[in-house]
């Protein structure tokens, strides 16, 4: 959407096909002539549909009503002339009303109400109706949107905005404050075009201004203004975890209860109250809520499904007697809804075992479900066992952890309740499993694996059996702690025939197949020896102490290292599997990590909505590949205009998490699409900053 709208571009789309040769011919013709888009003299306005007939030229009147009310109605317009059309500040030639204020042209006009110190002078009602071309206040457009401000003895009405769309009429009408009226007759009205946008480039055409004010000059005090109370049930207000600011618990309806003053009026007349009800959605101001897709709420109430999560809704409350004479209004604006769910609990705890080795530490996944939605949080234990889950909110969750190879655990599932503001304990304990043998080499592998497929001979271990270890395997170091996708590639799944072949065909390499593949078949082995129970991740096996899972990561390291020192894996992995204790100083004594969670590949292409949203400035944007492939993740305005290239490569099968920072980029919504050679997606996101 735009404001530029070019007079010649506009004709062109106006005249019929028989005429588009001179069209054309026009518009390259007054290309050469025209310095800016408004024209050659600086105040030709482009062409726009007419606004309604008839045009009324400037007129005042007075109507006696019959039932001891006046109206007095006022139209300020083109045909206006000083002191009611002031024009724009800086050039009132150039400008005007059924002229296109341009390039942040915004300027001022004044109404006049002679009888605003008339005897016994009671205001009914003061209202100001203002016609507009191309006014542009869709709710879509965020902060720095097209929004024209409108202000009254320099102070900005509310809603505050012309309401309206891109390239049509529109009407808006405000009620003015009646101090306005009574405090010197004169209300001064200023437009501030495009008020927030920092560009000053779009366009708006005034029709008319319309002043009408109903009033008597009965002796009739106006009710008091109203004492208000809002009420949410069920709601609290409470700390927002994200933003630090106040904000209401999301879900319940908005309502409004009048709860003074006693008496409301001074004259004891019966006072009613109506109702106007504004919501800010993120575009910086308060849009009438039926304009901004809401609903037309009139009542006191508005219901929760009219309702959104970051809403912050006002309402005005006017008081009216029974002889329709309106008091001053009370304007009440709710806390904005939490981002989300307010407040915020934690979870902590602890993964202890009975049988650490002597100075090193237990790392181990631990994850966290939020049941009924799906969200999960992952994190890992720091060397002495410990994690920590902050920021959860309030809900019922599952922590979980898979047990590391060489123990066990009563429970890899502990059921809690997040309450906010309190931390919840956590705690894992895990019992060492007792080593009864010592580890094998490859050829005692190789001759379980052969014949348990097929081949020739007895074996001591079964094939369901050598299946269950190899899922250890893929469950244990498959995935996310160490990478090794070097044992399947990819990594296997399907039927226990399936894996036990892929186990034969790496423990049978025969002739000259390289150091890679020999390190990769003793790393087999010695994770065999591990899943069997052969070996313990914690067992000490080289002279200066480093323990089996030290080994297993440094190895698979060197061997993921396209240039690394796969020899060096190929021995330590031999030595262990031997049964032979290592040199000092070959394997870093690093933390040692003995438990990694399942890498689980995904079935189908996915795209999941960013987290947080909507956010500000950054957020997160995941989603999933069942395989390789070509991926281009791509955000858009609502102009369709490409604003970032967030991936454009090749990526793995698995789970992917791109961050967006939209610190360049201006509040409001926006498009992010995902696009493979088989799949394409997009969603939406607002930022509100």
């Amino acid at each position: 959407m735009t404001k530029r709208i070019f007079k010649e571009e506009t004709m062109l789309t106006r005249f019929t096909t028989g005429l588009m040769i001179i069209a054309l011919f026009v518009l390259v013709s007054s290309a050469f002539a025209a310095t800016d888009d408004l024209g050659t003299n600086g105040s030709e306005a482009p062409w726009h549909e007419p606004p309604p007939a008839p045009n009324s030229p400037t007129f005042e009147t007075n109507v006696d009503n019959g039932d001891g009310t006046w109206t007095f109605t006022q139209q300020v317009d083109e045909a206006s002339t000083s002191p009611n059309y002031t024009g724009p500040w800086s050039s009132p030639s150039s400008h005007g009303f059924e002229i296109y204020s341009w390039y942040n042209g915004d300027y001022g006009w004044l109404h006049t109400f002679s009888h605003w110190n008339d005897a016994n002078l009671n205001v009914l009602s003061a209202t100001l109706t203002i016609h507009a071309w191309d006014v542009d206040s869709e709710p879509f457009h965020g902060w720095n949107g097209e929004y024209d401000g409108i202000h009254v003895d320099a102070t900005l009405l509310s809603p505050g905005y012309l309401q309206g769309t891109n390239n049509t009429w529109s009407t808006t009408v405000f009620d003015i404050p009646l101090s306005s009226i009574i405090d010197d007759g004169n209300i001064d009205v200023f437009m501030d075009i495009d008020m927030h946008h920092p560009y000053n480039n779009w366009a708006t055409t005034l029709n008319y201004s319309r002043l009408e004010i109903t009033y008597t000059t009965i002796i009739n005090d106006p009710p008091y203004q109203p004492v208000v109370d809002w009420v949410c049930p069920g709601c609290v207000l409470e700390t927002d975890c994200i933003s630090g600011q106040e904000c209401l618990t999301y879900g319940e309806d908005l309502q409004i209860l009048v709860v003074g003053p006693d008496p409301a009026d001074p004259d004891g007349d019966n006072v009613t109250y109506e109702y106007r009800w504004f919501v800010d959605i993120g575009t910086g101001g308060f849009i009438d809520d039926e304009f901004a897709g809401r609903g037309d709420h009139t009542g006191n109430m508005v219901p929760t499904e009219d309702t959104q999560p970051n809403d912050i809704w006002q309402v005005q409350v006017i008081p009216k007697d029974e002889h329709n004479a309106i008091g001053e209004l009370t304007v009440v604006t709710f806390p904005a809804f939490c981002e989300v769910n307010c407040p915020f609990g934690s979870a902590s705890g602890g993964v202890a075992a009975d049988c650490p080795a002597p100075g090193t530490g237990l790392v181990v996944t631990v994850d966290i479900y939020e049941i009924g939605n799906g969200e999960m949080w992952s994190t890992t234990t720091d060397a002495n066992g410990y994690f920590e889950f902050i920021d959860l909110p309030a809900g019922q969750y599952v922590a979980t952890i898979i047990t590391p190879l060489g123990y066990t655990t009563a429970s890899e599932q502990i059921y809690i309740t997040v309450v906010g503001g309190d931390t919840v304990n956590v705690d894992f304990a895990l019992t060492c499993v007792e080593i009864t043998a010592s580890p094998r080499t490859i050829g005692f592998w190789k001759h379980q694996v052969g014949v348990a497929t097929g081949g020739k001979g007895s074996a001591q271990i079964d094939a369901a059996t050598l299946c269950g270890y190899l899922d250890l395997i893929e469950a244990h170091f498959n995935g996310n702690g160490i990478n090794q996708v070097i044992i399947y590639q990819p990594p296997i799944s399907g039927s226990c025939d399936d894996k036990l072949q892929a186990a034969k065909e790496l423990l049978n390499l025969k002739g000259n197949v390289g150091m890679t593949a020999r390190a990769k078949q003793q790393l087999m082995a010695l994770l065999l020896n591990v899943a069997s129970g052969k070996l313990s991740q914690t067992e000490i096996i080289s002279v200066d102490g480093a323990t089996v899972s030290q080994a297993i990561t440094y190895c698979d390291n060197l061997i993921d290292d396209p240039v690394g020192d796969h020899e060096t894996a190929k021995t330590i992995c031999d030595e262990i599997n031997n049964n032979r204790q290592v040199a000092a100083g070959v394997i870093p004594l690093t933390t040692m990590e003995i438990a990694y969670k399942q890498a689980q590949v995904p079935v189908t292409y996915s795209l999941a909505q960013n987290y947080h949203n909507p956010f500000n400035p950054t957020t997160e944007i995941s989603f999933s590949l069942p395989s390789a492939s070509r991926v281009k993740l791509e955000v858009f305005n609502v102009m369709g205009q490409k604003v970032a290239t967030l991936v454009n490569e090749q990526l793995e099968t698995g789970e992917h998490v791109i961050q967006w920072n939209g610190s360049n980029a201006a509040s409001g919504v926006y498009f992010y699409r995902l696009q493979t050679g088989e799949f394409t997606e997009t969603r939406k996101m607002m930022l509100l900053k």
